[in-house]
């Protein structure tokens, strides 16, 4: 029975640190335009059908997803914890797409190590 249980809490625990982090800083908008009905008129180069996906062009790194009645959500980078004395550099990947270009170092005093911090959970 103590095998069993131990089991069960393993699994559990690979379960827990093995699901990946999908949760983002989101905003909704709307994005409307006489011209572009049911589209997301963001700005004259950028008109999206619903359902598109793109770069957000107001924020180095976000993007944005068009939905029904030209209303669009904003993902944009959570902001996490830095231990007291540490702090972010950089960004690793500025020109990649959401939510790679969330990820950042964390450089703290008393270490001589990086730390990645994936900015998108």
């Amino acid at each position: 029975m103590n095998i069993f249980l131990n089991g069960i809490l393993l699994m559990l625990l690979l379960a827990v640190f093995n699901v990946p982090q999908t949760e983002a800083n989101v905003s909704i908008r709307g994005y409307w335009n006489e011209a572009h009905l049911d589209k997301c008129y963001v700005n004259a180069n950028l008109i999206m059908n619903r359902g598109d996906t793109a770069k957000y062009p107001d924020l180095d790194c976000a993007r944005i997803i068009c939905q029904y009645n030209s209303m669009a959500e904003i993902h944009t980078c959570n902001d996490i914890f830095v231990p007291p004395g540490c702090k972010y550099v950089a960004r690793n990947s500025p020109d990649t797409d959401f939510p790679k270009c969330c990820e950042r170092d964390v450089i703290c005093p008393n270490d001589e190590e990086k730390y990645e911090w994936n900015m998108f959970f």
